[in-house]
């Protein structure tokens, strides 16, 4: 039997015991997530990329831009950033 913390899996701050079976499959799907959301912000950057271009916006601004974004994505969480795109004047 494993103890696991709730909290690194959901919402709730509570240890309970699972068998070993279990506590991999959660690490395990965890991982999965991270990598997934990895992914996902690659995508988006991808799209940024292409509409910058198609602006035409030259190289520099681009990079600069691709910085700016890879602080945001570590730096600000998902609902922060819907919060601060809906308030915005786009």
């Amino acid at each position: 039997m494993t103890t696991i913390n709730l909290r690194d899996y959901y919402i709730e701050d509570q240890t309970i015991e699972v068998s070993d079976e279990m506590a991999e499959a959660l690490r395990s799907d965890k991982l999965y997530e991270t990598a997934h959301q990895r992914r996902v912000k690659r995508n988006q950057e991808h799209y940024v990329i292409y509409a910058m271009e198609a602006c035409g916006f030259p190289p520099e601004d681009i990079r600069r831009v691709v910085g700016e974004l890879y602080y945001v994505f570590d730096m600000r969480g998902p609902e922060e950033a819907k919060e601060h795109f809906q308030n915005s004047p786009y």
